[in-house]
This record gives C-alpha cells, sequence and structure tokens, in this order.
C-alpha cells in the first residue's frame, strides 16, 4: 500500500512538471491545462484514498497486535491455575497414600487372616475408583494445558498468515484481472478460490465450523427453496451457538477494469455505472434466493442477513465509492456487502468465539471430574469410619468373651484349672498370664 503511494506521488510530480512545459510551450492552450489539472486531482484524491486505506490496514494489525497480548496473558493465568491444581492433586494424593497405609496396618495386626483378607479385598475395591478418578482428572488438566498451549501457538501463526494474507490479495488480484475479465465462469470460480483460501488460513475447520458448496436440506431429505429449487451457496459459517451465516462470492470485473482503464471522464462514467450496475445486479439475485430464510435446520438458527463477498479490495471500493447508496441499499435487503478485509476480520473472529467455547466446555468438564473425585472421596471417608466403628464393635465383643473367660466368680479359667488340680490328666498347661 505505500509503495503505490509513491508511485502516485511520483505521478503527480509528473503531471506538475508536464503542466509547466506545456505551459512554457505553449500558454494559450487553456483547454489543455484544464485538462492536467483535471488529471493532477484525480491522482491526488487516488493517492488520498490508497494513503487513508493504508492507514486503516495498519490500525487493524495494530488491534490484532493488542488482542495477541491479551490472549498471551490469558494464557500465562490459565497455565498458573493448572499448576496450582496439579499441585493439590499431588499433594492430597500422597496424603490419602500415606493414610491408607497407616490404616491398612493397624487392620492387619489387630485380626485374624481371613479378617485381613476381607479387609485388603475392601480397600482395594475402594481405591481402585478412587484412583482411576484421580487418573482421569489429571489426563484431563493434561489434555487442557496442553491445548492450551497449541491453540496459542496456532494463534500467532494465523496472525502472521492473515498479515501475508492481505498483503498479498491485492497483487494476487491485479495479476489475475486480464485473465479474468470477459469469462464470467472463470471470474466466479476466481472468486470462489479466493473466499476458500481465506477461509483455510482463518483457523476454522471445513466440515465442523464451515462448509463449502454444501446442497442444504429440510429434516425429511426434501431440497428446501421456493419452487423447491436447488440451494447451494458458496459457504456456511457455523457459531458456536449452532446459528449459519451464509457467504456468497460474487464477482464484478469486466466494468471495472474498463472503468480503471478509461481514457476519457466520459467512459469512466460510462463504464462506473456499469460496475455498479453489475454490482446491483448480483445483490437483486442474492436478494431473490433468500438464502437467510432457509440455510438452517431451525428458524431461530437463520441469521437475517447473507453476505456477499467481493473478492477484489479495490472494485469493492469504486463500487462504494461511485454509489454511495449501494451499501444501504443491499442492507435493506438483507445483504451484507463485504472486501477481503472484513471477511479475515469476521473469519477470525468466529474463530476466537470457537476457540472460547472449547475453553469453557474444558473448564466444565474439569469442574465435572472434580466433583466426581470429592463424592468418591467422600465415599472412602464414609466407608472408612464404617470399617473403624466394625473393628470397635470386635474389640469389645472380644474384650466382653475375654473377661467371662479369666475373671469373676466361677470363670472357666478358674474351673478347668481346679480340673486339673483334683487330678485329671493334660499334656499342656495354661498361660501363667
Amino acid at each position: 500500500m505505500t509503495v503505490a503511494v509513491v508511485i502516485l506521488s511520483v505521478l503527480l510530480l509528473a503531471a506538475v512538471v508536464a503542466l509547466w512545459m506545456k505551459s512554457k510551450t505553449n500558454v494559450g492552450t487553456k483547454s489543455r491545462m484544464q485538462e492536467l489539472e483535471t488529471s493532477f486531482q484525480i491522482l491526488s484524491a487516488e493517492r488520498d484514498r490508497l494513503s487513508a486505506q493504508d492507514a486503516k490496514a495498519r490500525e487493524e494489525v495494530a488491534i490484532l497486535q493488542e488482542k495477541l497480548s491479551v490472549e498471551r496473558m490469558e494464557n500465562a493465568r490459565l497455565k498458573e491455575k493448572i499448576d496450582n491444581m496439579e499441585n493439590f492433586n499431588a499433594t492430597l494424593q500422597k496424603e490419602t497414600e500415606s493414610k491408607f497405609k497407616v490404616l491398612a496396618n493397624e487392620i492387619f495386626d489387630r485380626h485374624t487372616k481371613d479378617f485381613r483378607q476381607t479387609s485388603e479385598q475392601r480397600l482395594a475395591e475402594i481405591l481402585k475408583p478412587l484412583k482411576d478418578n484421580i487418573s482421569d482428572f489429571q489426563k484431563t488438566i493434561t489434555d487442557t494445558y496442553v491445548n492450551e498451549t497449541k491453540e496459542r501457538s496456532a494463534l500467532n501463526q494465523h496472525l502472521q498468515h492473515l498479515m501475508e494474507l492481505n498483503k498479498s490479495i491485492g497483487k494476487e488480484a491485479r495479476e489475475l484481472t486480464e485473465a479474468l475479465t470477459g469469462n464470467t465462469k472463470v471470474q466466479g470460480d476466481w472468486g470462489e478460490l479466493v473466499l476458500e483460501s481465506i477461509l483455510e488460513k482463518s483457523g476454522l475447520i471445513e466440515g465442523e465450523n464451515y462448509y463449502v458448496q454444501k446442497t442444504h436440506q429440510d429434516e425429511g431429505g426434501t431440497i428446501v427453496g421456493d419452487n423447491s429449487r436447488r440451494l447451494r451457496p458458496d459457504v456456511v459459517v457455523v457459531l458456536p451457538d449452532k446459528k449459519y451465516i451464509v457467504i456468497d462470492s460474487k464477482v464484478s470485473l469486466s466494468a471495472y477494469v474498463n472503468y480503471v482503464n478509461a481514457d476519457s471522464e466520459e467512459e469512466r462514467e460510462k463504464y462506473g455505472k456499469a460496475h455498479v450496475a453489475s454490482v446491483r445486479a448480483h445483490l437483486r439475485e442474492l436478494e431473490n434466493k433468500r438464502y437467510q430464510d432457509y440455510v438452517g435446520m431451525e428458524e431461530d438458527s437463520r441469521m437475517d442477513y447473507v453476505l456477499m463477498f467481493i473478492p477484489n479490495e479495490h472494485a469493492y471500493m469504486a463500487a462504494m465509492s461511485l454509489d454511495k447508496n449501494l451499501w444501504t441499499d443491499a442492507y435493506e435487503k438483507r445483504v451484507v456487502v463485504i472486501s477481503p478485509a472484513h471477511v479475515i476480520s469476521t473469519l477470525r473472529l468466529i474463530a476466537q468465539l470457537w476457540n472460547r467455547d472449547k475453553q469453557t466446555k474444558n473448564a466444565l468438564k474439569i469442574a465435572e471430574e472434580g466433583g466426581k473425585l470429592y463424592d468418591k472421596f467422600v465415599g472412602f471417608v464414609e466407608d472408612m469410619e464404617g470399617i473403624g466403628n466394625g473393628l470397635q464393635k470386635a474389640r469389645d465383643s472380644y474384650e466382653k468373651a475375654f473377661n467371662k473367660l479369666q475373671t469373676g466368680n466361677g470363670n472357666l479359667i478358674s474351673k478347668t484349672q481346679k480340673l486339673k488340680e483334683l487330678g485329671a490328666k493334660a499334656t499342656k498347661s495354661l498361660p501363667a498370664n
């Protein structure tokens, strides 16, 4: 864009020099002077327009860079939060394992072999789902962090691609103009190719976030549209809330090229009107197709407007400058006319919406897994309390039975000992304690 401004400045200087030389050689040619002044004014206006367009492009790049900085800060905050959660999870796991070992040792020391085997089996049943939930929770956290890192890296790459794409679109359009003019079918294919190229570099996924040349049908499989017409827009972009945006490429190059290359004001006016008429014809075509009324299974999933994409930025600007009411008239027909710069920013915004939607779902999944882990841990604590109560009851029963055996009047030990003293034959003796 800056190069174009410099070239126009050189042309302006050349025009001034030519004007001066002409005035020196032929002072009386007033009509030629007026013609040169008109050319000078046209070149000045074109230079001012390109300068404004260059400033606008720089402003958009600055906005994208600011968004990148905000995303990087958000990434650092999320990483810190995930690290804290991983540390808490590791500490909780260590404390749980330590308590498990202490409780298991106490159970093993105080009970018989059969009870020990039963306790081990019970602990295994309790620990297995808890271990599985901890593993799932760790995997969810790790996957979330990896995905966040990939998305941030992809954002940098997409931003670079978009900046390069914005610089190259104008050059590519100029190189293809001569080959495209005169063949309507080739023009249409080229417009669709430009649109698909922008989509491929936008970060959206074909078949998931957008569809190309897809025939739309209702739930019964019948092709929708007036009079059962086949509806096949160039591109349908899907939003996270399941709304659909239709983008249809419309190319108007033949009259525009003649307008740019016109040798006189009469020709420029003639071809300028032809260029506007071509754009308005495309508007009427989209208005009659009414994509926005049919694309989408449910009525609340349809957008009120369809986007008409003009793949040549200069052709778009020329149409808008030649017909000040063009954009407003299109809007009233529920058609929004957009250029490559508009498509790039719109698709980048939609890609960010999809990233936010994915992050929100991941956060909800983490919260869900955390809730499951907490519920499992509460159940484990309750089971351990039940085991402790059972052990205490067993201990009480043991002490009561042993007291009957060795204490009180007429206890079993004293009676059996008396039998031995009376002469009962025995090969073993009771322990002294």
